[in-house]
């Protein structure tokens, strides 16, 4: 059960159809990625995409290989999944049971929600672009947004720091402006300071400190700047 929750949760798979499809032959380990069968999307063409092996999913397949050793203690392109592919099997149940047992809160359809999560923690990294995610998941991306992609409590947080940095530079930048009101020998001229140039004020909390920068007596030559699939 341990693998069909980490295909679920770490590789988006449609669990039971794409999980116990899943053969040993299909996994590419030197190439970092794998192949699923895909019976829901055949019919748009799709019948197999090929996700990369995520560094979670590899930890928990490779500790599978190692238990069952394939081609030595079964036949090399036997199923991932060996449990669980009689017709009466109720994955489920057998879910439900184990979140009993470990006092977790029963959540309704789990492995969708699972593969849901997967497809959530993805697109809150910002680290790959909506269609790759897509051609990973096996969805269009209205799909994605429809069924899949979920606010979660990281979402409120990012708010809630983004709120209190504005808060925070707003309260700075004031103090800096009423210091420099009431007292105008706070404003800095180039012209009253001749060997000096980049005056800067900077505020820390209530206290105001100058910095300059120093000319340099051999300035360096400056660098230019370079400048709808179903669910």
């Amino acid at each position: 059960m341990l693998s069909i929750v980490a295909l679920s949760r770490y590789a988006g798979l449609r669990c039971p159809s794409e999980s116990l499809a899943l053969r040993w032959t299909d996994i590419y380990w030197d190439r970092g990625r794998f192949r699923v069968t895909a019976p829901k999307t055949e019919r748009y063409g799709k019948g197999e995409r090929v996700p990369p092996l995520f560094p979670e999913l590899r930890y928990e397949l490779d500790s599978l290989f190692k238990l069952v050793a394939p081609g030595m203690k079964c036949p090399a392109d036997s199923y991932v999944i060996q449990q669980y592919r009689q017709a009466d099997s109720n994955l489920r149940t057998t879910f439900d049971k184990i979140l009993e047992r470990a006092g977790v809160t029963r959540f309704a359809k789990p492995f969708n929600n699972l593969r849901s999560s997967a497809r959530t923690a993805m697109e809150r990294s910002g680290r790959y672009p909506n269609h790759v995610l897509n051609d990973w998941f096996g969805h269009s991306g209205t799909i994605a947004e429809t069924y899949y992609l979920q606010t979660t409590e990281d979402d409120y947080a990012e708010a809630l720091r983004e709120t209190a940095a504005s808060e925070s530079h707003s309260v700075g930048t004031s103090v800096g402006t009423s210091a420099r009101e009431q007292d105008p020998s706070l404003e800095i001229s180039a012209k009253e300071k001749p060997h000096k140039t980049g005056a800067l004020i900077t505020v820390d909390g209530f206290r105001l400190s100058h910095q300059y920068t120093r000319r340099d007596s051999n300035p360096q030559p400056s660098v230019p700047k370079t400048d709808a699939l179903s669910s």
